[in-house]
This record gives structure tokens, C-alpha cells and sequence, in this order.
């Protein structure tokens, strides 16, 4: 979904911003792998939410649940799940790209991405049915994401940055439930 990409990329451009202003060197690097690695999950877990909610059916209850792009007859079931998987393996090698300078953050990327992607939008897992999709945004577009980003751009991480995450947490979550 275009229209929601400010949340994933949103932190990343934040956090740039933040160290032009500290003056703080950057890997431009590993900024612009994780600009692909965000835009690729960001494909991947609406593309797979699209798939699964059409697998149980909501998409054909609500006219405005989703992008309806297999609705509409733009994509079959099967090409958006095979776009979901090829963009979360782009996202996967762009992580890996920078666990390699940065192997401290794999475990809490890794564990963020596959909550974030699968949890929210799984038929078995159905973790925004059960009222926990917004803390998995909260966390993973908020604080977790602007962690993450400030380690592997800026090699730097204080509190004024927690509270960034924080607020950029509490607007993914708002716009999500909006």
C-alpha cells in the first residue's frame, strides 16, 4: 500500500535527519540497504496480508478492506503470495547485508520482521484479530525499527532517539487504527 509507506520509511528518513543535526557519521551504506530492505518488507507484509485476508474470505465482505488487488482481478491469489516471498527474500538479504557489519542486531531485526510480516498478517497466527496487531506496529515501526536503524546508520543510540521510536510507534499505530 502506497499510501502507507511514510510508516515504513518514515523512521529511516527520522533518524537520518537526526544524525545530520548531531553532525554524527553515517554509513550511507547500510542506509541505503536498509532503505531497500524496508521497502521490501513493507511489499512483503501487505502483499502477504492481502493474500491471507483473502484466504479467509474478508476481503470479499468489506469493499474497503485492503487494496483488493486479487478482488479486482489485477493479480491472482497466487502471483501476490509469490510477490509476498520474493520481496520478504529481498527484505531477508538486505538484513543480511547489515547483520554482517552489525551481528548484535540480527536477533531483534529478525524476530521483529517475522512478527511483524507473519504475525500480523497470518491466517493461523490472526494477530490483528486478537487486538495485538497495533503493539506489533507500535513496536516495530516505533522504538524497534528507530533502534535498529540508528545501530546499523548512525552506529548511535540515546534517549532522544527512544522517544523518536516512541512517537513514531504511537502514529503507526494511530494511522492503523484510523
Amino acid at each position: 500500500r502506497p499510501s502507507l509507506i511514510s510508516m515504513t520509511l518514515g523512521p529511516l528518513f527520522l533518524v537520518l535527519a537526526y544524525g545530520r543535526f548531531l553532525d554524527t557519521p553515517m554509513n550511507f551504506a547500510a542506509f541505503a540497504t536498509s532503505f531497500f530492505g524496508l521497502l521490501f518488507l513493507h511489499i512483503a507484509t501487505f502483499a502477504y496480508n492481502d493474500y491471507f485476508d483473502h484466504l479467509r474470505g474478508i476481503d470479499r465482505y468489506s469493499q474497503d478492506s485492503g487494496s483488493q488487488v486479487i478482488q479486482k482481478g489485477w493479480f491472482r491469489a497466487k502471483v501476490v503470495r509469490r510477490i509476498a516471498d520474493v520481496s520478504m527474500l529481498g527484505a531477508a538479504v538486505s538484513g543480511l547485508i547489515i547483520f554482517v557489519s552489525q551481528p548484535e542486531l540480527l536477533v531483534l531485526a529478525s524476530l521483529m520482521a517475522l512478527a511483524a510480516a507473519f504475525g500480523f498478517s497470518s491466517v493461523r497466527l490472526g494477530l490483528k484479530t486478537l487486538g495485538i496487531g497495533e503493539m506489533i506496529v507500535f513496536v516495530s515501526l516505533g522504538p524497534g525499527l528507530v533502534y535498529g536503524l540508528s545501530k546499523a546508520v548512525l552506529n548511535h543510540f540515546d534517549i532522544s532517539l527512544l522517544f523518536l521510536g516512541l512517537l513514531m510507534g504511537t502514529l503507526s499505530s494511530l494511522v492503523m487504527q484510523v
